[in-house]
């Protein structure tokens, strides 16, 4: 915790500031010349500052070109004294120093640098067996610049075989493997045989690496972009994920981090790294390479590998067992028509129950109210739930009145059984073993319950006296547990997540879906299990179910009025931007603005702060569309437009921070082939963090290639145009690595590739960059019409103006609001 709180004192550490570009490198090639002095004699300590330029495409959010100049990188590398360390195979450990906007970033991701430092130190005083390189980089949160600046350019990363690298959303608990592989079974092999503390979910990997959540971590850049022999890179990325409602807000401090999760993050990294680092595989994995291993972690204790193809047999086994089962017993058929009659309105009642709770909510404009009452939400949208299957069930046992229980019962569970193997043959024949485990074992409580017929009655349980119906239930005891702490960790993600997705999807038409489903697939035959229960016994349960969620619909209308606290906060954007419009020929802005753009970050928009925050009084909805200029004619952050809707603009004098400019330094017309084309080199100033639209829209000139990445991201459907992003990280002049370990006497080699000027005095926290940085680029452009390109920038690390503080100061305790200056700029070339 001593590294986490030194580095945490040198504040948000945004890309191009101080903090980042200066403070924590520095501390960090301190303290890695501490450790070089007591590191075993035949290791040897390597470090590297690197500053790279570059940029890539991304597909993220919608679509992006992503370019960086001089972000940076700490890079260290332990190898052995005597070893070639650049021709030798090497492992690659990463995470980021560089927090989000308005946050100091304890959790994502301070905390896993200052682990892998002290995994580095204890890793260091043994004599490894091979190179380990620690990447800690300062670019992540604007879209793993450092990542890719390492991963292409660094001579380090040429001959990685295996990374790890560490991530957060959210804050404490126990990190969870989020992406794994590609292929490399090796790797998760080493994983269980190794790891302590593991905490590995299939489905968590799954929607991970889908790529349809709004998230992503360097790993994928790392994967994607090495040089590895095999094209991509395998490994491992973990991540903690609960109490994501501090996420990337200025609670996401000192306190709100576990000493406990660093101590057992901390020995999980050593023990898979060493595991790694030495395992016969690691150079030449043979036909592990292409094998995939499927992990399944069984309640957090104990971690069950098994590669894929056993998965794949596993799956087909259980799935002919269970219906040989039902065929022995007689009730396939009888099971084929409950499955119609029952199984598939019971498990569409227990979705669309909880569903139609989330749309009255939605619809009275009770949005979140569960929020910051997570209990409630699983209150809320279970008991519909638990309602839901059990009138389905009721109906179905009232319309057998000839019939003895037990048969309807068996009947009822044969048909929830089949159920599960229509879940399983799609997921066994298409080779998806990462989450089958979630499915077959539900085969458990019918295979127990015919076992018991045909064998365990005669052989063990032999004159003994046993409910049928208890069979069931013991069978479905270990589905009850995997599946509870399955639903719990969904939850724990998901619930979060919906203070920053903002308003396309209604969240308790979402989670109540999710909740739905998931209780669905878990009680189906838990449920039927007691379905031999006497019949007033059941009408009380249902009575106290129906009756505590009556409970929560009075509470959730007179008691919760607003869904936040404090410690989860509702999450605001206030920028003070200035604009101005140039058109083609014009001296100066045709039109200019100003003002205060408030953009609420979830579904309840204003609704609980229009009465109580004096900002909002003077401001008009922003409605914005493709047709609305160039992407809307405002900074947008990041390309989420369509995701963050109901913004407001109180109009406000300029804030004090210079305008982004853009001159047109060259601009040759030419023919090719009868089309015109003009070729148009720009130079745009502003501060370390701008972005760029070219716009793509009916009467523009269509973008045909330029000088900032190798190809052209897509033409966005939200806006007709092209988005580009561009930060700025350490200046020219900058001390470098071998100025800091001189200083303190250290023996490790330094690889410096910038100039080498005094440093500003530590803890100086005025903007790092005094002047407006350069951005320049070329474009060349086809057709007759005009070229319509908008820049802008945002003022980090700017004073914060007037407006601003008193907007800030104002806001209710229960929101918390992410705040800078930006200047905005349109012109027509």
């Amino acid at each position: 915790m001593a590294h986490l709180s030194s580095m945490l004192d040198f504040g948000v550490r945004t890309v191009g500031s101080r903090a980042n570009e200066i403070f924590v490198p520095e501390y960090i090639l301190r303290e890695v010349a501490a450790m070089d002095r007591h590191s075993h004699p035949e290791n040897k300590i390597e470090v590297d500052v690197q500053h790279p330029s570059g940029g890539f495409n991304t597909g993220f959010l919608g679509g992006f070109a992503n370019t960086y100049t001089r972000v940076t990188n700490v890079v260290v590398r332990l190898s052995p004294q005597g070893v070639d360390a650049d021709a030798t195979p090497a492992m690659l450990v990463g995470a980021h120093f560089d927090s989000s906007i308005g946050t100091v970033g304890a959790s994502d991701d301070l905390v896993n640098v200052a682990v892998l430092m002290e995994a580095l130190r204890t890793l260091a005083l043994v004599k490894t067996t091979r190179p380990i390189v620690f990447n800690l980089n300062g670019a992540e949160e604007m879209n793993w610049q450092a990542a890719h600046g390492f991963i292409t350019q660094h001579p380090w990363a040429q001959n990685l075989r295996a990374v790890l690298n560490l991530e957060a959303a959210g804050a404490g608990g126990r990190e969870m493997v989020i992406q794994n592989g590609p292929a490399n079974a090796w790797i998760a092999r080493e994983y269980a045989a190794h790891v302590p503390y593991p905490h590995v979910h299939g489905v968590a990997q799954l929607l991970f690496q889908s790529g349809k959540l709004p998230v992503g971590t360097d790993f994928q850049v790392y994967r994607d972009y090495s040089r590895h022999p095999k094209g991509k890179l395998p490994g491992m990325d973990w991540a903690v994920i609960q109490n994501g409602h501090v996420y990337h807000t200025p609670q996401d401090d000192l306190a709100s981090v576990d000493p406990g999760h660093v101590q057992r993050l901390g020995e999980n990294v050593v023990a898979f790294v060493t595991g790694v680092a030495a395992s016969p595989h690691f150079e030449n994995p043979g036909p592990l390479a292409d094998a995939a291993d499927s992990m399944y972690d069984i309640l957090g204790l104990f971690i069950v590998s098994i590669s894929h193809n056993a998965a794949v047999v596993v799956n087909f086994g259980c799935l002919v067992a269970a219906v040989l089962a039902l065929r022995d017993a007689g009730l396939l058929e009888l099971g084929a028509r409950a499955l119609l009659r029952v199984t598939l309105p019971a498990f569409g009642a227990a979705v669309a129950a909880p569903m139609l709770v989330g749309a009255f909510y939605t619809f009275t404009g009770q949005h979140i109210l569960w929020y910051s009452h997570q209990w409630f939400a699983y209150l809320l949208f279970s008991a519909p739930a638990f309602l839901g299957i059990g009138a389905v069930y009721r109906a179905y046992l009232e319309g057998h009145p000839g019939r003895a229980r037990a048969a309807v019962q068996d009947e009822v569970v044969a048909g929830a059984t089949l159920f599960y193997s229509a879940l399983l043959l799609p997921l066994a024949l298409m080779g998806h073993t990462l989450t089958s485990f979630l499915v077959w074992v539900w085969f458990i409580p019918f295979l127990a319950k015919w076992a018991y017929e045909r064998v365990l009655r005669l052989v063990v349980f032999d004159g003994m006296w046993v409910v049928p119906s208890m069979v069931y239930f013991v069978g479905a005891v270990p589905g009850l547990v995997v599946w509870w702490h399955f639903y719990m960790a969904i939850m724990d993600f998901f619930l979060p997540l919906t203070a920053r997705i903002g308003n396309e999807v209604p969240p308790n038409v979402l989670v109540g879906v999710i909740s739905g489903a998931l209780l669905g697939l878990q009680m189906l035959i838990p449920m039927a299990a007691v379905l031999e229960a006497p019949q007033h016994l059941l009408r009380r349960v249902a009575r106290g179910v129906l009756g505590g969620f009556a409970v929560c619909l009075f509470a959730a209308v007179a008691l919760l009025h607003t869904p936040y606290t404090p410690a989860r906060p509702k999450r605001v954007i206030i920028q003070h931007v200035a604009r101005s419009w140039h058109t083609a020929g014009s001296e100066g802005a045709t039109h200019s603005d100003a003002g205060l753009w408030i953009i609420p970050m979830d579904y309840e928009g204003f609704r609980n702060m229009q009465r109580s925050w004096p900002a909002l009084a003077n401001a008009a909805d922003v409605a914005c569309t493709a047709a609305d200029g160039l992407y809307c004619d405002r900074p947008w952050y990041f390309p989420v437009m369509k995701m963050l809707g109901g913004s407001r603009w109180a109009e406000a004098p300029p804030p004090a921070t210079p305008a982004v400019t853009l001159t047109v330094l060259n601009d040759t017309r030419s023919a090719v082939d009868g089309e015109d084309r003009r070729v148009v080199t720009v130079r745009v100033r502003g501060p370390s963090h701008m972005n760029a639209v070219v716009g793509q829209r009916g009467g523009d000139a269509r973008l045909v290639r330029w000088s900032l990445t190798d190809t052209l991201p897509v033409v966005r459907d939200d806006c007709n145009c092209i988005w580009i992003c561009h930060n700025q990280g350490a200046p020219d002049a900058w001390v470098g690595a071998a100025s800091v370990l001189e200083a303190a006497g250290s023996s490790a080699s330094a690889h410096v590739g910038h100039n080498k000027h005094k440093a500003a005095h530590r803890y100086n926290f005025a903007p790092l960059h005094t002047e407006l940085l350069v951005w320049e680029f070329t474009m060349e452009f086809a057709g007759p019409g005009p070229a319509s390109v908008a820049v802008y920038g945002q003022y980090l690390d700017a004073p914060m103006s007037e407006e601003l503080r008193d907007a800030q100061d104002t806001l209710p305790a229960w929101a918390s609001a992410i705040t800078f200056s930006s200047s905005w700029a349109s012109y027509q070339l």
